[in-house]
């Protein structure tokens, strides 16, 4: 299928077969940093429209760049929320009841080592009836018809890189889930192993907070190829503001009046455990 963006791709000649569309459906190469050498976006093989349309239905990519005085701030940050609603709406797609899903947050030696939390989804996301108090959200109630999920951080094993243990909870006192905001998470649905103590695969007991000891067999961990994935899921999100638009008083126009962000980065915590 056929391309223009910063840096971006846009078809030359939107026309478009089942050659083309099964092409785009090929994974993106982590590795190519030059989106016109994508596999994605090369010559289908079989494109119907090639002995038409030759050369003029590629993909053609440009560089964008602003010009000094000529920014429309409003239209930028309304550019900037519609691509965080695209992925919060992936985000809500991907969520299942007791699997896992991932925020990304700066490295902290202690919080967050492998640069991320885990959290378990206690069930699907649903949007909020009245102002409510949401995690990581510190500019007070998060308004009514924002997309949240209930669930539960799960804890990294210290000096075990990628697995994590259930949270701290007994039989009379079992831990508390929480509110998500969907557009804080990076992924709904991060692949996750079981520890098998049986055949010492994941941590030791005594690597474990006390109340896991007899609960080795729910430790999990996140596979390397998955820890690849939420940092190249991370990228997308950085030069994103996470912005909340709000009608007030009966204004046309929306009005940005918080943005909300999970965590501050920290340069200054950058162990790892």
């Amino acid at each position: 299928m056929h391309g223009t963006s910063k840096k971006g791709g846009h078809p030359t000649n939107a026309l478009s077969c089942a050659a083309c569309f099964e092409q785009l459906e090929m994974e993106w190469d982590v590795n190519q940093k030059n989106p016109a050498l994508q596999a994605k976006f090369q010559r289908p093989k079989g494109c119907v429209m090639h002995p038409i349309m030759g050369d003029l239905n590629d993909w053609q990519f440009i560089e964008v760049t602003a010009k000094a005085g000529q920014v429309n701030e409003e239209e930028v940050v309304e550019l900037h929320q519609n691509v965080l609603t695209s992925l919060e709406s992936k985000a809500v797609l991907e969520v299942k009841e007791d699997k896992f899903g991932v925020i990304d947050t700066a490295v902290d030696a202690q919080e967050a080592p492998d640069g991320f939390y885990l959290v378990q989804w206690k069930g699907l996301p649903f949007t909020l009836q009245e102002p409510t108090e949401v995690e990581g959200c510190d500019g007070g109630p998060m308004p009514a018809g924002t997309t949240v999920c209930k669930g539960v951080y799960y804890d990294r094993v210290t000096r075990y890189p990628g697995w994590y243990e259930p949270p701290v909870e007994f039989a009379h006192a079992p831990a508390e889930p929480k509110l998500f905001w969907m557009q804080m998470i990076t992924l709904g649905n991060v692949l996750v192993s079981k520890a098998n103590p049986a055949i010492k695969v994941g941590p030791p007991a005594e690597a474990l907070n006390f109340h896991n000891m007899n609960k080795a067999n729910q430790v999990v961990r996140v596979a390397v190829d998955q820890m690849t994935l939420i940092k190249v899921e991370s990228k997308i999100r950085e030069a994103m503001d996470r912005v909340l638009w709000q009608e007030e008083d009966g204004d046309e126009e929306d009005e940005a009046v918080e943005n909300y962000v999970v965590v501050e980065d920290d340069d200054d915590d950058e162990e790892e455990d």
